[in-house]
């Protein structure tokens, strides 16, 4: 394991919730965990709140790593919808 890495590792209750969510939601697993540590975070501390930062205050690479969060939300949710427009398409194309 690398020093900037972790291994995280999901009670079974845990893991039955997130393949439960991603299947239901037909997304990757990969991105339903992208999802709630990226929306979970905003929501933990949010801005509105009383609670609107860590006790210690934000990590000075918060910024950064926020944005690579974010980048990275984004690719995976262009994934997500290429793999459903191609999906449709090839179900449309059934019907045509």
């Amino acid at each position: 394991m690398k020093q900037d890495e972790i291994i995280l590792k999901l009670s079974k209750v845990q893991s039955k919730a997130i393949i439960a969510l991603a299947k239901a939601d037909a997304k990757s697993i990969k991105y339903l965990i992208s999802i709630l540590i990226s929306k979970g975070i905003e929501w933990h501390w949010c801005q509105f709140d009383f609670n609107n930062e860590p006790a210690n205050g934000w990590p000075k690479e918060w910024e950064q790593l926020n944005k690579e969060l974010t980048k990275e939300l984004v690719t995976l949710d262009e994934e997500y919808h290429k793999k459903i427009d191609s999906e449709l398409d090839q179900e449309l194309k059934t019907y045509g």
